[in-house]
């Protein structure tokens, strides 16, 4: 999380806030596919930190993927 909060100029406390300010949104959105990716934490997990759904959680994750890819 320390590298997507320094990434992305955001504290911890805003990636899991819940805010839904665009900047702190992506933030959260990296966060979650690398907790997920490379640390295997479950959509439900994830979704405990921040007071989101699992639903949310794996459609967050399918956003950042497609960001990702739009970047390259």
């Amino acid at each position: 999380m320390e590298e997507t909060c320094k990434k992305f100029r955001v504290s911890r406390e805003q990636i899991l806030n819940g805010s839904r300010a665009r900047d702190i949104s992506r933030a959260r959105r990296v966060f979650f596919l690398r907790a997920h990716e490379e640390a295997g934490q479950s959509f439900t997990v994830l979704g405990g930190l921040c007071g989101f759904s699992h639903t949310s959680v794996r459609e967050a994750i399918a956003k950042a993927r497609l960001e990702e890819q739009e970047e390259k």
